[in-house]
């Protein structure tokens, strides 16, 4: 079983992995994707109208639904045994959708379009049928709550999982006096605690929300630079979606959800939802005879949890999610920590997917120790918002076992360790994708104006426009390409 105490290392499980009748698995495995964006009229403005009827029921539809707002769409895959078919299917859903909502456009970015008051932003209506009532109800209370700007933010959700080979092999090898799905848990708790220690390299590489525009009310606007015309920001941010000022609930850092094992991530979230908040008590349960909130808990559902990362299981008819976790264990992991990139049509490139399976098979083969209150306080969290507002920074620096450190040496160290899976990830798939993903990533650590953010913010002052101006511009051009999509379309996107 893997402990905070256990012998798990890296460079044993390469040599072992680096053995051709195993490297294979490290290049196997299952991938899904869900992209949120905003549906705006050609002045960059909100479009308020309905979920359009020609591309099915938000309620029923597999694959395109709506998230917190009437006006976000939610696109998701189901999940795929290649990375290349699930992001076809990702662009078949582009396709699909573009053709079927006439003249409105798919913002790109993942801060907001130009938002009108909170007011006139509409909630999402699923039908008057009790569940649909329940999902309708759950955003009346984050709008309550956390108000309707921060819910408008948008970004990109990877689901993954390992092929089942290759927990059998790891079973075998390392821990078959535990049952196989316990082993599983603690394998995925250990993969996902290493995520959580270097998701400042995930932001600073990928990050693409630097700016964002005036409209975005909230009362931290004061604390931003002006970066162009109504664009405020900081000059050398990456994410703004991933610092304080994003998708981020600064009451939530009050809790703490565990994640050294299974079962003290299910009871510290099965507690916030049963613990009651003096605050949302003090806001109450119905106004002029209308529920507001489903409950006045720390949270009312565990979706309310803003993570990075979560532990997933698909459930079965009638169960949460929390239900099927403490049933069948963790299934597959679904990572949140990723802004959508307004250079691509589909909010990513295929090169991300590949450098997050490289990530998550790094993270599950190097050593894990149990994060402690004072890791997660003064060196996860703490050097995600710092990469988050100062990345790009020249002398940019980051806590790492109780020492400031500069940046980029730490980073092109792990970098250089994860080329090494990715060498065997690409042997063991006949590609050199996983390696060129890496190598691609060294490159915006030697040049930090080669990264997303700093494109825009290039963009920026090389046009004198605004954010609006520019990502309008660009979700025109997206636009354009959705219709002149060559690939085949997949029937089952009709389906309601």
């Amino acid at each position: 079983m893997w402990t905070e105490n256990d012998r798990w290392d890296f460079n044993r499980n390469l040599q072992i992995f680096s053995q051709s009748s195993y490297a294979s698995l490290l290049s196997a495995g299952f991938h899904g994707v869900e992209r949120e964006a905003l549906r705006v009229n050609a002045d960059g403005s909100l479009n308020l109208e309905p979920h359009p009827q020609a591309i099915g029921d938000k309620f029923t539809h597999p694959a395109i639904t709506t998230d917190f707002s009437e006006s976000q769409l939610e696109l998701i895959t189901p999940p795929f045994p290649t990375i290349e078919g699930c992001y076809q299917y990702l662009a078949q859903l582009h396709h699909f959708v573009a053709s079927n909502i006439g003249d409105q456009l798919l913002w790109p970015a993942s801060m907001p379009c130009r938002l009108p008051s909170e007011e006139q932003i509409p909630i999402a209506f699923f039908g008057e049928t009790p569940e649909a009532k329940t999902k309708e109800i759950y955003r009346r209370g984050l709008a309550l709550r956390y108000g309707k700007a921060i819910q408008m933010v948008c970004g990109i959700h990877y689901n993954f999982s390992f092929d089942p080979k290759l927990w059998d092999m790891l079973h075998q090898h390392f821990g078959d006096e535990v049952p196989r799905q316990e082993f599983i848990n603690d394998g995925y708790c250990a993969l996902v605690r290493n995520f959580l220690r270097l998701r400042w390299l995930f932001v600073y590489l990928y990050g693409a929300s630097p700016v964002v525009d005036r409209s975005y009310d909230i009362k931290a606007l004061n604390q931003f630079h002006t970066l162009g015309p109504d664009t405020l920001g900081f000059p050398w941010a990456t994410s703004l979606r991933m610092s304080q000022f994003g998708y981020s609930n600064e009451e939530q850092r009050n809790f703490r959800i565990c994640f050294n094992r299974l079962e003290s991530y299910i009871g510290d979230l099965r507690r916030a939802m049963e613990m009651p908040d003096p605050r949302y008590e003090a806001l109450g349960l119905y106004r002029h005879a209308e529920q507001i909130q489903l409950n006045a808990n720390v949270l009312q559902l565990e979706n309310e949890y803003y993570a990075p990362v979560r532990f997933k299981q698909a459930p079965l008819a009638g169960e949460t999610s929390l239900d099927a976790l403490e049933r069948a264990g963790v299934g597959y992991i679904e990572i949140r920590a990723s802004d959508l990139n307004p250079e691509s049509p589909y909010g990513l490139d295929i090169s991300r997917l590949h450098f997050l399976h490289v990530l998550l098979t790094y993270c599950l083969l190097r050593h894990s120790d149990y994060c402690s209150r004072r890791e997660r306080d003064e060196e996860i969290n703490a050097n995600e918002r710092r990469i988050a507002l100062e990345g790009r920074m020249s002398d940019a620096e980051i806590s790492f076992c109780g020492k400031r450190t500069a940046m980029p040496a730490i980073a092109r160290n792990f970098l250089q360790d994860m080329m090494k899976v990715a060498g065997i990830m690409d042997r063991g798939g006949g590609t050199k994708c996983y390696q060129m993903c890496i190598q691609q990533a060294l490159a915006k650590l030697d040049n930090p104006n080669a990264t997303p953010s700093a494109r825009m913010v290039a963009g920026l002052q090389d046009t004198g426009g605004s954010f609006i101006d520019i990502m309008k511009k660009q979700a025109q051009a997206h636009h354009h390409h959705y219709r002149h999509y060559q690939g085949a379309s997949d029937p089952s996107i009709q389906r309601e």
